[in-house]
C-alpha cells in the first residue's frame, strides 16, 4: 500500500524539545522521543533490581539480541557488527587497531570531521607518518573526489577515510565509485557514516568496505551513546577496542561488547528506536526530511541573495542544508552564543576560511516556518560575525 510522505511536524508532541527554541541542528546530538526515553528507562529500572546479574550474567545474551535486531537496518549481520558509544569511539578503534610506521599515510579529505582529523594526526605523529588532505571542492563530484584522491596516493598510503556525509558542509560524498579502485591498490578504505543511519539508506555487506562507523543518536533518534562499528570479516582478528578489557584477543565481539562498567541502556534501546523510526514512515520518513531541507535551502540562498545550486522547489539530497554566509570566521564563538540567547539552535561553522550556516530538517518536529526565524537574525548574525558585537 502507498503511504503519503509524513506532514511536517507530526510527531512534535512525540518530543521533549522546548517550545520556546527553534531547534534546527538535530544533526549535532538528535532528539529522543518520548517512546524511547521511556524504553531506556525501562531498561534502567531493570538493570537497578539486580545489577550484579543483568550485567554479569545476562548483558552477553541481551546485547547479542539488540545487535541481531540493528543489523539488518544497516544491511548486514551482527557478525560483522559491533556497539561503540559514538562514532569517535569506531574510529578511534579502527586506527589504533594497525601498527603505523614511519612514512605511511592515511588519505582523507578536508570536508572531515575535526575529531576524525585529530586521532590520524595524532597516530602519524606518533608513527612519522602523515596525513594527507585533498581538497575535492566544496561540492564535490565523483570526478573531482577521484581525482583528488588518487593523485594524492603514495607507495605508503596505507588507509583512506572518507565521509559518507560531512558533517561541516552537509555533503554526501560520491564515494561508491571509489572504494573499488582504492581497494585495487590494497588501500583500506573507512567510511565515517556518522550522519548515515535514519538520513540515508545504508547496505554494509554491499558497500565494499573495509570499516565504517555511524552514530544511532542522530537520525535514529536512539539514545547518546549507541553507534555501531562495522569490520569486513578479514579484519575481525585485528580490529580492538577502544578501552581494552577482558575481552581483548578473545573474538570481535568479546572486544567491544564489555569494555568496563557503563550504562548499556542506550544500546539495548536502539532497536525500540529503529521500531519508531519505521512506525513514522521509515523511507518516507527520510524524504520527507529531504523535501523539508529543500525549502529550507531554497529559503537560505534566498535571504542570502546567493545563486541557489539546485532547482528551487526540488527536494534535497539531505537531510541537512549548509550554506556560506560570506563572512569571517575570526568571531565565531560569539555569533554561536549570540544565536542560542536568541532561541535558535543552528552550528556556525568555519570551514576553509569560510563561515558555513547548517540546518537540520527533521520532519517528524520541525515544519517549514522554522526556518524564518533564522532567516529574520541573518543580518545582525552576520554583521555579529564581522565584528564580535
Amino acid at each position: 500500500m502507498h503511504h503519503k510522505p509524513p506532514l511536517p511536524g507530526f510527531a512534535v508532541r512525540d518530543f521533549s524539545l522546548a517550545e520556546d527554541w527553534t531547534f534546527l541542528n538535530h544533526g549535532s546530538y538528535g532528539a529522543i522521543p518520548r517512546s524511547v526515553q521511556q524504553e531506556q528507562e525501562r531498561w534502567r529500572q531493570e538493570l537497578e533490581r539486580q545489577p550484579v546479574d543483568f550485567l554479569a550474567r545476562r548483558w552477553p545474551g541481551l546485547v547479542a539480541e539488540a545487535r541481531g535486531q540493528v543489523a539488518p537496518h544497516l544491511g548486514t549481520t551482527s557478525d560483522c557488527m559491533a556497539f561503540v558509544p559514538n562514532a569517535t569511539a569506531g574510529i578511534q578503534a579502527i586506527i589504533r587497531s594497525f601498527s603505523w610506521q614511519r612514512g605511511d599515510s592515511i588519505l582523507t579529505t578536508n570536508h572531515r570531521y575535526d575529531a576524525v582529523h585529530r586521532i590520524l594526526q595524532f597516530a602519524m605523529r606518533r608513527a612519522g607518518g602523515q596525513v594527507i588532505e585533498v581538497d575535492p571542492s566544496a561540492n564535490p563530484t565523483p570526478d573531482s573526489l577521484r581525482t583528488a584522491l588518487l593523485a594524492a596516493c603514495r607507495p605508503h598510503t596505507r588507509m583512506v577515510v572518507l565521509d559518507e556525509i560531512t558533517s561541516p558542509t552537509a555533503r554526501r560524498l560520491p564515494i561508491k565509485p571509489l572504494i573499488e579502485d582504492l581497494r585495487d591498490r590494497g588501500i583500506m578504505v573507512v567510511v565515517d557514516g556518522a550522519h548515515a543511519p535514519g538520513q540515508i539508506d545504508v547496505a554494509l555487506d554491499t558497500m565494499g568496505v573495509d570499516f565504517w562507523v555511524g552514530n544511532l543518536h542522530k537520525w535514529v533518534c536512539a539514545p547518546r551513546g549507541a553507534a555501531v562499528l562495522y569490520a569486513a570479516p578479514q579484519h575481525h582478528d585485528v580490529i580492538r577496542a577502544p578501552i581494552t578489557s577482558h575481552g581483548h584477543g578473545l573474538g570481535f565481539h568479546a572486544e567491544f561488547d564489555w569494555t568496563g562498567t557503563f550504562d548499556p541502556s542506550p544500546w539495548l534501546s536502539a532497536p525500540r528506536a529503529l521500531a519508531q523510526h519505521e512506525a513514522w514512515g521509515g523511507a518516507e520518513l527520510r524524504a520527507a526530511h529531504r523535501q523539508l531541507a529543500g525549502h529550507f535551502r531554497d529559503r537560505l540562498y534566498d535571504a542570502l541573495d546567493l545563486p541557489n545550486p539546485a532547482v528551487p522547489g526540488t527536494p534535497h539530497t539531505l537531510a541537512m542544508i549548509a550554506v556560506p554566509l560570506g563572512v569571517p570566521t575570526t568571531h565565531v564563538p560569539a555569533a554561536q552564543h549570540w544565536l542560542a540567547a536568541h532561541k535558535v539552535e543552528a552550528p556556525i561553522i568555519p570551514w576553509q576560511g569560510q563561515t558555513w550556516i547548517r540546518a537540520s530538517a527533521f520532519s517528524a518536529y520541525n515544519m517549514p516556518d522554522d526556518i524564518e526565524a533564522l532567516i529574520a537574525l541573518l543580518p545582525k548574525l552576520r554583521n555579529v560575525l564581522r565584528d564580535g558585537t
